[in-house]
């Protein structure tokens, strides 16, 4: 018993740190000890049904052969009841009643505790509404025909169950399918590279996006500010300091007038405490993407140019090496590794969680046929030769994987501004409360599920005891049988219809066709050259900057395919000069007058040309100014109102600053052919 309470403990205790691990990478726990605590229980009840499924089918299967080895991890029948039933009923009450308040509770902007509470209850109040309709209904339906404890219990759990599965269809026709594709992009870095710098680009624009949003935000603040400092008798005073410390304070300052039709009113500065918070958490979350995109594109740049390294060592861009023996060890292990073995390992662990999904998908679609059997899952644990051990570990593979399969999804997932898990703890509290309460609704679907897969479900005949699980939900059987059996049975076969779909794509352009982008997953994106190009135009501006940061010199070539080669040089002197900060996504196409091209020089003892030369270092260029002076016109028309109709007077003072730029120089702006 001992050895048995030893291991259980330890397979909880791992469950434990994998939910701790992952919670430290998308959440933060400077955050209100609410948002922490819930996500980590939630997380890890939700985790924890891989040991309590191994543990119930093989402890089922020993009492049916009691002469048998006792598994590592053996409980008897009542003990199992009460795990499942604290697990399910916990997590039922956790995602109908808690988890929404918090949900609501966390985007909520009052300023007291009081209003806030008061607030989430009335948000949820529709959602409780509808739910005590449908209630009411079933409630009438069993009070007809015989109203009993069972009864209720029963609907309660059908219902969920119901919910849930639809839920776990979804993500598992997604998950199935990407997580044997993800690692198979990973093993080719040529193709991770192109996909890495599509999103440099495309996270390049919501990083456009979000600093314009906080600036009008800002420019709203500073006028809030002007308002109190007008006014010597003004309310709320107190809150309006709250607003302030949200905001940068350095980005605040810069501001020297306020904009905006706003006044000190208790509801509109609740308001705009909400809009400072989004604001502010969407530039941290645009921000930390932007820097991990280039900083792994870094990374894999480098690796693909050390693959002809002849003394195996890669060469890390910023990255100082060390000359002692035991460094020298561990970068050719590093250069091993990373250029000969990582990609095999992506390969062949691609292929197995690949055939882990024809497995799944197969006996999705095949459980219900019994005579003869065809889910392999059933074939392979009903094995009479297999040891308790063996069965255990099998067992666990096969329920771990399905969980990697459908929670990935929900990492993945994202939905407006609303919902998103952003790593390096840049995770919003509605996110990551949100995802607690879909993997809890996923608890009993996916071990019901599992069940069917393996033969040891309630519609299927089988030897008894059945497992301590079937028990718990055997009350569905009470109410709307006809409903469980052809639904909850049938339905799963859906899985097989959502991997085709995912398999083509068929699922992103389905949701372009309906203008859902909105509900897109952030992982697997189709690209094409031109994007892939766009991204390695900004991918090369940051390079600059953190050249320039380190010290050295670069010079540019432009090749035929417009890609832009750095070479370090002894020199001191650049030929490539840059302009502007940030709308280098309107700037960075090229033509027929850039390929092929040097960068024009620039003569240095003109006080004219040595006058730009100031302004354009001074202004952190990144895209060159021949290509920006062919796209400047079109900015200037995007800004004008065809794109951007609610634009600033500090947008279009940046874009004539920068047209001042380009007009100053002939080389510039004549030669190019484009007066501005």
């Amino acid at each position: 018993n001992d050895r048995m309470w030893v291991f259980f403990l330890a397979e909880l205790l791992i469950c434990m740190f994998v939910v701790v691990y992952v919670y430290s990478i998308y959440g933060s726990f400077r955050k209100p000890l609410y948002v922490p605590v819930s996500v980590i229980f939630g997380w890890f009840i939700s985790l924890s049904i891989i040991v309590l499924i191994s543990t119930d089918i093989s402890s089922t299967f020993y009492d049916r052969k009691p002469f048998s080895s006792k598994p590592l991890t053996y409980f008897s029948r009542p003990t199992l009841l009460v795990f499942w039933k604290g697990v399910y009923w916990t997590t039922q009450i956790a995602t109908w009643l808690i988890l929404p308040l918090l949900q609501t509770y966390s985007i909520t902007s009052d300023f007291r505790f009081s209003n806030r509470l008061l607030k989430a209850i009335k948000d949820n109040l529709l959602f409780y509404g509808i739910s005590s309709v449908f209630g009411g209904g079933i409630l009438i339906y069993l009070f007809i025909t015989g109203f009993t404890i069972e009864t209720v219990a029963g609907s309660v759990i059908l219902l969920s169950n119901t919910i849930g599965l639809l839920l776990l269809i979804g993500l598992l026709g997604y998950g199935l399918v990407e997580v044997p594709r993800l690692l198979w992009r990973k093993a080719n870095r040529q193709l991770q590279m192109k996909e890495n710098l599509w999103k440099l680009a495309a996270q390049n624009d919501e990083l456009d996006e979000a600093r314009i949003e906080l600036q009008n935000t800002l420019k709203v603040v500073k006028k809030v500010q002007q308002l109190c400092a007008a006014d010597e008798e003004a309310t709320n005073v107190e809150f309006v300091e709250i607003i302030v410390s949200k905001c940068p304070p350095d980005q605040l300052e810069r501001i020297s007038h306020g904009e905006g039709d706003i006044n000190l009113s208790y509801q509109k500065l609740v308001d705009l405490h909400a809009r400072v918070i989004k604001a502010t958490e969407s530039i941290r979350k645009a921000q930390v993407l932007y820097d991990k995109i280039v900083k792994e594109t870094f990374a894999l740049e480098d690796i693909l140019q050390s693959h002809t390294s002849p003394d195996w060592v890669i060469n890390w861009s910023f990255k100082t090496l060390k000359n002692d023996p035991f460094s020298r060890i561990f970068y050719i292990a590093e250069y091993i590794w990373k250029v000969y073995l990582e990609m095999t390992g992506y390969r062949a662990l691609s292929i197995f969680c690949g055939a882990l999904s024809l497995i799944t998908v197969w006996s999705e679609a095949t459980f219900f046929n019994t005579h003869p059997t065809l889910s392999i899952y059933n074939l392979i644990i009903h094995l009479p030769f297999l040891s308790d051990f063996v069965l255990q570990m099998i067992i666990l593979v096969s329920v771990s994987y399905l969980t990697i399969c459908a929670y990935l999804s929900i990492f993945h997932f994202k939905l407006f501004d609303i919902y998103r898990l952003v790593p390096h703890q840049e995770s919003d509290s509605y996110s990551l409360i949100l995802s607690t309460g879909m993997v809890s609704r996923l608890i009993a679907p996916l071990t019901y599920n599992f069940l069917l897969l393996s033969g040891e479900g309630l519609s299927q005949p089988h030897q008894l005891p059945p497992v301590a699980f079937d028990e718990v939900m055997s009350t569905m059987n009470l109410v709307l049988e006809y409903f469980n059996v052809y639904f909850n049975t049938w339905f799963p076969v859906l899985v097989v219809f959502l991997c085709a779909i995912n398999l083509l794509n068929l699922n992103r352009r389905f949701l372009q066709i309906f203008s859902l982008d909105f509900m897109i997953f952030t992982e697997g994106h189709a690209f094409s050259d031109q994007q892939v190009q766009e991204g390695r135009d900004i991918f090369e501006s940051e390079r600059v900057l953190k050249q320039k940061q380190a010290g050295q010199s670069t010079q540019y070539t432009i090749k035929k395919d417009t890609s832009i080669t750095p070479s370090i040089e002894d020199s001191t002197q650049e030929k490539g000069l840059s302009f502007w900060s940030r709308m280098s996504s309107d700037v960075r196409d090229s033509d027929s007058h850039g390929n092929g091209m040097e960068p024009p020089e620039v003569d240095r003892n003109s006080s004219s040309e040595r006058s730009l030369t100031q302004s354009l270092e001074n202004e952190s260029v990144s895209v060159w100014m021949l290509k920006a002076a062919k796209k400047l016109r079109e900015s200037w028309l995007r800004l004008s109102g065809k794109y951007f109709p609610t634009s600033t007077s500090s947008d279009f003072e940046l874009l004539e600053r920068s047209i001042a730029l380009v007009n100053s120089s002939d080389r510039y702006g004549h030669e190019s052919g484009y007066e501005l």
